[in-house]
């Protein structure tokens, strides 16, 4: 027994320290050759500002590229692309729409351009010599190229991500996902939201599995260990299972949302990549918009496509926290399968359910999901609490939401706090059923889903308990209690313990 225990112990030994091959150090990206149709000088200029970030972020690139850049001016966004065997990218849509506002909107046109350098060149750090590496399916590319297009974006003050991708992660997962192949394969909207969903998926990932909300150091991590499969292998074409494979290992204790960060990964929306056939609706919100889309989804047998379904009437309804109608209309979709109306105003941290309906040969479709203005701020973690169907419950049960940190606002379905930077975790209780959220250095929304046995005793809460949970008149159990208040307390009780000595019969004198 005594030398199987060994051997066990030897072997995991072993398997903690197998040498991993690093990435060298002194790896770098250059640009190279230029086409003459975009602004050349501009373009290094930029360069030279985000190359030093983009390594930060991501480390060194996989092997020296000396990156040569055209332009495709007569090619849509899905020509962008880069060339097969060599180090060159080509700027379709990019380089057509420079030269299309240079003149009237030269700011516009230039902005436009260092945007999608931002993204591309994330994808262009993965050359390993003159092959890129990738994997497929397409939304682990994607992920991590958003990731770093997110935080040279923060670092160069150009946007802040904010909240709104957060609520397209608990849309129908059907409806968005569902194929492999994204750029042309998917309707317009859906090719969209399946980016949100991607780089919300990754920079929630990033969070969980770096040192610290300080030190976002796991991508370096990552690519390392991609680097070391690439030459283990010989293959810059992985797979899923490679994939898995170089992740488990990083993953080991790691959690997202209380659960194991491997399995809340590989059970996001982008995993489902055979969705079912047939015709689909789906509802999104955009800056000051409602979309709703419709198409239907196709396979030729290889591959599977999202035909835009165009000229259908779609009924786009929007309800606020006391069942109040804000909105409703009906309107037609367009030829990429649209149908928009205005967002109505709804107050700040208010929540809504947002709905679309219509009739497809002769069978109804349907669309749901709730929206509310979440604070973009990268301290606060906002949210609302749903059923395991995905529909908000009755708004004044979020009074009856504790939490391990004071709220900042508990009230028409919304709840918000502030999270200290250095705290990693969240953990909210709602009549005893506990959930632990992740939250990074980045604002979050979360939905909280609340088992049917918990809304059921929810539902036999007197409006007494519920109002008895609101800000106002009831912090948390295990909330902090502010300091102030603690020491206020502190003192009084060291008072009347002062008074109960000195009266106290033991300390009079026997006359």
């Amino acid at each position: 027994m005594k030398k199987i225990l060994f051997v066990s112990f030897l072997g995991i030994f072993l398997t903690f320290n197998v040498a991993i091959a690093a990435i060298p150090e002194t790896n770098r990206m250059q640009l190279g050759e230029i086409s003459d149709a975009l602004p050349a000088q501009e373009m290094r200029i930029f360069f030279t500002q985000i190359e030093p970030i983009m390594r930060k972020i991501f480390g060194p690139p996989l092997s020296n590229i000396n990156l040569k850049i055209e332009a495709n001016t007569n090619g849509t966004d899905h020509d962008t692309g880069y060339t097969d065997n060599e180090q060159t990218l080509v700027l379709a849509g990019q380089a057509k729409r420079y030269q299309e506002y240079k003149v009237s909107d030269p700011v516009r046109a230039i902005d436009q351009l260092y945007s999608n350098m931002i993204h591309e060149l994330a994808h262009g750090m993965y050359y390993n010599g003159n092959k890129r590496v990738t994997f497929n399916p397409q939304w682990i590319n994607e992920g991590w190229a958003k990731v770093q297009e997110i935080l040279m974006a923060k670092a160069l003050g150009k946007y802040n991500f904010g909240t709104r991708p957060f609520f397209n992660y608990y849309l129908d997962r059907d409806t968005i996902a569902g194929t492999t192949n994204w750029g042309s394969s998917k309707q317009t909207m859906n090719h969209g939201l399946v980016y949100d969903v991607t780089s919300v998926v990754h920079l929630t990932l990033l969070s969980a599995a770096s040192s610290s909300n300080d030190n976002l150091d796991f991508l370096k991590t990552l690519n390392n260990r991609i680097y070391d499969t690439v030459k283990n292998t010989g293959q810059t074409n992985l797979t899923l299972t490679h994939y898995q494979d170089i992740l488990r290992p990083l993953l080991i204790n790691k959690k997202i949302d209380g659960i194991s960060a491997y399995d809340w990964y590989f059970n996001n929306p982008n995993t489902l990549t055979k969705g079912i056939l047939g015709n689909h609706l789906g509802i999104a919100t955009e800056p000051g918009e409602i979309i709703a889309y419709a198409f239907n989804r196709v396979s030729d047998g290889r591959d599977i496509q999202e035909k835009a379904l165009s000229g259908i009437k779609v009924t786009i309804k929007a309800i606020n926290y006391d069942n109040k109608i804000l909105t409703e209309k009906t309107v037609q979709t367009d030829m990429e399968g649209n149908a928009r109306i205005p967002l109505p105003k709804n107050g700040d941290a208010t929540i809504m359910t947002v709905n679309a309906t219509t009739t497809v040969d002769n069978k109804p479709l349907t669309a749901n999901m709730f929206y509310f203005d979440a604070p973009p701020q990268d301290s606060i973690l906002s949210g609302v609490l749903i059923d395991e169907t995905g529909k908000p419950l009755p708004s004044k049960y979020v009074a009856l939401l504790r939490s391990d940190l004071d709220f900042s606002s508990k009230e028409k379905g919304v709840f918000t706090m502030i999270v200290p930077t250095a705290t990693r975790t969240v953990t909210l209780d709602f009549l005893s059923y506990k959930q632990e959220v992740t939250k990074g250095p980045f604002a979050r929304m979360f939905a909280m889903t609340i088992p049917a046995k918990y809304v059921v005793e929810a539902g036999r809460q007197s409006d007494t308990v519920i109002n008895s949970g609101t800000i106002k008149n009831q912090s948390a159990p295990n909330q902090k209690t502010p300091t102030l208040v603690i020491g206020i307390a502190s003192l009084l009780a060291v008072a009347i313990a002062i008074l109960v000595i000195f009266k106290s019969p033991f300390n009079r004198k026997n006359k």
